[in-house]
């Protein structure tokens, strides 16, 4: 998917989300805030309380 213009950081999330498939979907910053390893854990985690 590519936006026409530059419409922000919030339009851009949204029509990602918009687009998105799968149950989950996990959002990262580009610099890398949160450590991407950390991923796994969260999905593990999210795994237990759903079931």
């Amino acid at each position: 998917m590519k936006l026409r213009k530059n419409f922000g950081q919030s339009a851009a999330l949204r029509a990602g989300l918009d687009y998105a498939t799968g149950k989950t979907v996990i959002t990262m910053d580009a610099d890398l805030q949160n450590d991407p390893r950390d991923i796994p854990k969260f999905l593990e985690k999210l795994k237990k309380r759903r079931s």
